[in-house]
């Protein structure tokens, strides 16, 4: 019995901590070239950005779209913005770290780090990608 409750744990923890494989929620159409979940470029040079979040006052749909323009040296008027349906592919970890407490009774301390892997399994599995505090850039600023 206690072999079987340990495999058991080890399974439940192997499950948690796998990653995940996110397929690109931004499907091109014809005359698109999807790059990855984030960007999409047509033929005439139309690039349209995905942003995950909703915009309420923060600036997200401004911000990102920004960054991308000025990343790839693109024209501000080429740029469209659409917004992203909720999948793990778009987590916001750095919210996901600080909100730790919350979720994860008694492991604060392990998922309370930005680069925590709790935290970010927490933030793909569930799709939370919720921004605030400010973290939208925190959150995409840097390759995972």
């Amino acid at each position: 019995m206690l072999a079987g409750a340990v495999a058991g744990g080890g399974l439940a923890v192997a499950f948690v901590l796998m990653p995940q494989r996110f397929g690109a929620p931004l499907e091109p159409v014809e005359g698109e070239a999807g790059f990855n979940a984030w960007l999409k470029i047509a033929r005439d040079g139309v690039i349209t950005v995905a942003v995950p979040q909703c915009e309420m006052g923060q600036g997200v749909t401004t911000l990102i779209p920004q960054i991308v323009a000025m990343e790839l040296g693109a024209d501000w008027r080429q740029i469209a913005v659409e917004p992203a349906p909720p999948t793990g592919a778009y987590p916001n970890v750095v919210l996901a770290s600080h909100w730790a407490r919350l979720w994860l009774a008694g492991g604060a301390d392990i998922a309370g780090s930005e680069d925590s892997l709790l935290a970010r399994r927490f933030a793909e599995r569930t799709r939370f990608n919720a921004t605030a505090a400010g973290t939208t850039l925190a959150a995409y600023e840097a390759p995972a």
